[in-house]
């Protein structure tokens, strides 16, 4: 039985996260921006302060070499802009979104929003919120299991 449920819950999560990559990427293509950059640009959305590379990469849990290398072409694109003249290059200079980064970033969570609605059309606020709640505990247990913060 433990085996069983163990396969089960590879695949789906598997099969999740092959499902949000692509439609990360189908968003992104649909707005003009690269898949990687889709859910940086809607968590910039809630810090409007601005975010650090190291902030971006911790908030959306993956490596900060990728957002440094990727970060300058959102900044060339006209999504995000740094006035922190005084930071040196690297990941303490804070990054904030632009009118054409906010205005992305919302068309960007509308559609995510709408995608997570019809996936979840057919469960009721209850199951929702205990699936959430026990996803998070797993994630959150394997992560210490693997030590990674």
């Amino acid at each position: 039985m433990e085996k069983q449920r163990f396969t089960k819950f590879k695949k789906n999560i598997d099969g999740i996260h092959k499902s949000l990559q692509k439609l990360r990427i189908d968003l992104g293509n649909a707005e003009g921006v690269k898949g990687v950059h889709v859910f940086w640009l809607h968590d910039m959305l809630g810090h409007p302060e601005g975010q650090s590379a190291a902030e971006i990469a911790a908030n959306n849990d993956i490596d900060k070499s990728l957002v440094s290398r990727e970060i300058t072409k959102l900044s060339k694109e006209g999504y995000i802009y740094s006035d922190d003249e005084g930071a040196k290059r690297g990941y303490n200079k804070k990054y904030r979104l632009t009118e054409k980064g906010v205005a992305t970033a919302k068309k960007l969570g509308a559609a995510a929003l709408a995608l997570q609605a019809k996936a979840s059309a057919d469960i009721s606020p209850e199951h929702l919120e205990i699936f959430y709640d026990s996803l998070e505990k797993i994630h959150v247990a394997l992560a210490a299991l693997a030590e990674v913060k």
